[in-house]
């Protein structure tokens, strides 16, 4: 399945153009996955279900890890920023990102961690001198503490 979007234009009637021209027996299985008219582009995520097909997201994951290649560049730090504070910040991105696309976790924890990360990235102290009871005060969630905490020790 190819990770596509259409959103507002005319990308996605020359896209079915093509397939019409080109790959004819394709072009029903993408009006049945992009049939939906989502504001966004996006495809119909039931329709994807329904035909049994890898999510993309999930497929180069896998992938990637089969063959040592990460799936995210490593963070530039820009001069001025608190350099534990940002990678912290990188570190439950990316745990986001595992739970919410790979395990399929609740949106809620997926939240949690994205908003711990949003504060962090604006934190004005470094997170990796604070003491525990100065994190456990933070604004973030209690779920996502122990992993600020096994960050900071």
């Amino acid at each position: 399945m190819l990770g596509l979007n259409f959103k507002a234009s005319r990308n996605k009637q020359e896209f079915f153009q093509t397939l019409e021209k080109h790959f004819p027996l394709l072009l029903p299985k993408y009006e049945k996955l992009y049939g939906n008219e989502d504001k966004y582009g996006n495809l119909d995520v039931t329709q994807a279900k329904e035909m049994r097909l890898p999510w993309p997201e999930v497929k180069g994951y896998k992938l990637g890890y089969e063959y040592g290649i990460p799936y995210a560049v490593k963070r530039y730090i820009p001069d001025g920023r608190i350099e534990k504070n940002l990678q912290l910040s990188e570190i439950l991105l990316k745990i986001a990102y595992v739970k919410g696309f790979i395990l399929q976790n609740s949106r809620s924890e997926v939240r949690k961690l994205t908003q711990a990360s949003m504060f962090l990235e604006n934190f004005h102290h470094d997170i990796s001198k604070l003491k525990r009871e100065e994190v456990e005060k933070l604004p973030i969630s209690k779920k996502i503490q122990p992993y600020v905490l096994e960050f900071v020790k």
